[in-house]
């Protein structure tokens, strides 16, 4: 099977997944650091239901590639299969710096929403400390 989401091109949730599961071992062994981040976009069924599915498709394409540019090259991003999710991998990334992303996700939704559908989005973040792994 593919490890890429057929609408967005970007990882699917199968292999974020594997890839969320090794890095919580590799952090383990090796006593390193990594963020993970989940992107749930509010009241994301009201664009299909306002503006069409294919509409709802291409927002997803979209967001995904501004997500995919806004990342290093060895972070992980993928389409998770709710439709309005997305997760990200941070290897080697401290709370500070996933918040950093965080709020570039946060503030390219906002953008994206008001740019496009004059629709202002809520948003919320959530963390965790790293004690989790030990």
């Amino acid at each position: 099977s593919s490890i890429l989401d057929e609408l967005t091109g970007i990882y699917n949730e199968h292999f974020f997944l594997k890839r969320l599961q090794e890095e919580i071992l590799r952090a383990k062994r090796y006593r390193r650091i990594f963020s993970a981040l989940l992107v749930d976009i509010e009241k994301f069924a009201e664009i299909a239901e306002n503006f069409g599915t294919e509409e709802e498709e291409k927002v997803l394409k979209e967001l995904a590639e501004k997500f995919q540019r806004n990342l290093r090259r060895v972070d992980i991003v993928a389409k998770l299969k709710i439709p309005e999710r997305f997760g990200a991998i941070l290897p080697e990334t401290p709370s500070q710096g996933a918040w950093v992303v965080a709020r570039k996700f946060l503030t390219l939704i906002q953008k994206y929403f008001w740019e496009k559908f004059k629709i202002k989005k809520e948003v919320r973040g959530m963390s965790w400390r790293k004690q989790f792994l030990t």
